[in-house]
């Protein structure tokens, strides 16, 4: 009796000892002890802060040469353009030209530009699609002026430029006139 009794008590032993073990177990919460094993989390916030971003990049040096007095002459290269338009504002924005330096003889020239007609906003051209920058007979420039207006967030759109000259019989051929001509994205006025 005694062999069954300890192996009864054995087995009762085993038996709470099993049970303990499996009521310790807690699938990773916490039981009081802070060593026991747990899963533990955390966090924070992430804040993304975008900058204004109102970027234009123009490129390419056209060459022209008239050989036709008082008449519009291509610039045959094909070498301006605003080669980057780039604008994340949600409000409305404007492309404008200006010319902004010259040397030579303006009264005696004329400078005009044909902006592609491809980008998104609303091209402000003369019904002869062209903006004159200056012309024969006027001794100063224009003033600023638009070319796109109405356009908000644009990313690396381009603009061909087409740049057309002229010059009357009393301009000096053994003069270079070199205009700067500028392009300002701005906001729309």
């Amino acid at each position: 009796m005694t062999s069954r009794l300890s192996v009864f008590l054995l087995v009762g032993l085993f038996a709470a000892a099993t049970l303990q073990t499996a009521g310790a177990q807690n699938n990773g919460q916490s039981n009081g002890n802070p060593d026991s094993p747990q899963d533990r989390s955390d966090q924070h916030t992430v804040t993304i802060n975008v900058n204004n971003i109102d970027e234009i990049d123009v490129v390419g040096s056209p060459t022209i040469t008239v050989d036709t007095l008082n008449a519009w002459v291509v610039d045959s290269d094909g070498t301006g353009s605003i080669d980057e338009v780039t604008s994340n504002a949600s409000s409305d924005r404007e492309v404008e030209v200006s010319v902004t330096s010259t040397n030579g003889n303006l009264a005696n020239i004329g400078l005009r530009v044909d902006p592609d007609a491809n980008f998104g906003g609303n091209l402000q051209t003369s019904s002869q699609g062209y903006i004159k920058l200056l012309d024969v007979s006027e001794s100063s420039t224009n003033d600023s002026q638009d070319v796109y207006t109405g356009f908000s967030s644009v990313h690396n759109e381009s603009i061909d430029l087409t740049y057309e000259a002229r010059a009357n019989a009393s301009y000096n051929p053994s003069d270079n006139t070199d205009i700067t001509v500028e392009y300002t994205l701005t906001a729309n006025n």
